[in-house]
C-alpha cells in the first residue's frame, strides 16, 4: 500500500477529446514499513496519525486485524469498529458533497453549519453504544443539521430528482453537483464488474484460496469495482441507473449520495460493514466497507504477540484507481468545447471513483 499525497491525471486530447490518459502519484511512502517491529497498540496509534482521511476506518481495520491475529476478537470490538466506520462514511460523505464538490458560494454560505455537522459526528464517536436512546437522540441532532443542507432544493422525492437530472438553474446548492454529469450521462463508463461478495465471504475466500499471497492484480478483489456503487447496487434508483445508463460517473456519484442519505436516516450501521478472520495463529486479515470502497488490512504478529512482523494494507484508491487500467480506459472519449470544460469533466469522472487524495488534472492538446 502506498501513502499517496497527490494524484496527477494527465490527458492527451485531440480537438478537446481525450485520446490517452496517464496517472502519476507524486509521492509514495510504503507506510507498512513503519509498522514493523512495533507493538499492536503502536500500529493502531500510527494509523490515526498517518491517515488524515478515513482515520477511523483505517484504525478499525488495524484493530480488527490485530485482534483476530492474536485470537482476541470479540463482538464488542466488532460493534465499536462498525459504529466508527459508519460515522466515517457519513463524515466523508459530508466532506465529499458539501466541501469537495459543492459550489464555492454554497460552501461559503454554509461553512458554519458544515462545521457544526462534523462536530456532531465527533460527539457521536464517544456515545455509549449500549444506550439506544442516546444513539437515537444523537442521530436526530445530526440529521436536523445535515439533511436540510444536503436536500436543499431537492423535491420531496429526491430520488426521482436524481433519476431525472437537473437543469442549469441549480448553481449554488447540492443539486448543482449533478448538473454537469447529468448533461453527460454516458461519461466514465467502467467495464469492471461490481464487487458483490460480502466482507465475511470475501475473507473466507482469502483464507481458502490464499488470496493474500497472490500479487495484487491476480487477486479476486482487484478485478472488481468497490465502493458505494457496489454496495448500493440493489437500491431501486441505483439498480435502474445501472440498467439504463451503466456504471457511469453519474451512477457512481448518485450511489454515494444515496449511501450518505440512507446512512443518516438509519440509526445503526450495516451488520457486515466490517469483518476480520484469523488465517492461522498470529496471522489475520480484515475488511472494512469504507465510504470510498473496500479497505483490507493483513498482519502477522510475533508468537508472544508483542510485535508486528509483517503488515500490508490495500486501499480503495489502489483497487479502484491507481492500480486499475480500466479506470484510465474510462477517461478516454471525454469530449468538450474547450480545455477548461474538458478538465472539469475529467475531474468529475475521476472524483466519481472516490480516490483518497488530492487530484490535479493536466490537459495536453495535440
Amino acid at each position: 500500500m502506498s501513502f499517496i499525497g497527490d494524484i496527477k491525471i494527465k490527458v492527451k486530447a485531440e480537438d478537446y477529446s481525450v485520446k490517452e490518459a496517464f496517472l502519476h502519484a507524486t509521492s509514495e511512502v510504503h507506510v507498512e514499513k513503519l509498522f514493523l517491529n512495533k507493538s499492536p497498540q503502536e500500529v493502531i496509534d500510527l494509523c490515526s496519525t498517518l491517515f488524515s482521511l478515513c482515520p477511523d476506518s483505517q484504525s478499525s481495520g488495524a484493530r480488527l486485524c490485530l485482534a483476530a491475529a492474536a485470537g482476541t476478537l470479540n463482538p464488542s470490538l466488532v460493534a465499536q469498529c462498525q459504529w466508527l466506520n459508519y460515522l466515517e462514511i457519513i463524515n466523508e460523505g459530508i466532506r465529499y458533497f458539501l466541501l469537495q464538490l459543492a459550489p464555492e458560494n454554497f460552501r461559503k454560505a454554509n461553512i458554519k453549519q458544515i462545521v457544526a455537522i462534523r462536530n456532531e459526528i465527533v460527539k457521536l464517536k464517544k456515545i455509549d453504544l449500549n444506550s439506544p436512546e442516546a444513539i437515537k437522540n444523537g442521530k436526530r441532532q445530526l440529521n436536523e443539521l445535515a439533511l436540510p443542507l444536503l436536500l436543499k432544493d431537492f423535491h420531496e422525492d429526491w430520488e426521482q430528482d436524481l433519476l431525472n437530472g437537473f437543469n442549469r438553474s441549480y448553481i449554488d446548492n447540492v443539486p448543482a453537483i449533478f448538473v454537469t454529469l447529468n448533461d453527460y450521462r454516458y461519461l466514465g463508463w467502467s467495464t469492471l464488474p461490481l464487487l458483490k461478495k460480502s466482507t465475511a465471504i470475501l475473507l473466507e475466500d482469502f483464507k481458502e484460496k490464499k488470496e493474500w499471497l497472490k500479487p495484487h492484480k491476480e487477486r479476486f478483489v482487484a478485478k472488481h469495482l468497490t465502493g458505494a456503487i457496489a454496495r448500493q447496487r440493489k437500491d431501486p434508483l441505483i439498480a435502474y441507473l445501472l440498467q439504463k445508463d451503466g456504471d457511469t460517473a453519474y451512477s457512481r456519484t448518485c450511489a454515494r449520495f444515496v449511501e450518505l442519505i440512507v446512512s443518516l436516516m438509519n440509526d445503526t450501521p450495516e451488520d457486515d460493514s466490517v469483518c476480520a478472520l484469523q488465517l492461522e495463529k498470529g496471522c489475520a486479515v480484515s475488511a472494512v466497507q469504507n465510504s470510498r470502497g473496500l479497505l483490507l488490512h493483513y498482519c502477522k504478529i510475533s508468537n508472544d504477540g508483542h510485535s508486528v512482523e509483517d503488515y500490508k494494507i490495500l486501499t480503495p484508491t489502489e483497487i479502484n484507481v491507481t492500480d486499475s487500467p480500466e479506470f484510465l480506459e474510462s477517461l478516454k472519449g471525454i469530449s468538450a468545447s474547450n480545455e477548461n470544460e474538458l478538465a472539469n469533466l475529467v475531474y468529475a469522472v475521476v472524483a466519481s471513483y472516490d480516490p483518497c487524495t488530492q487530484i490535479s488534472i493536466e490537459v495536453e492538446n495535440a
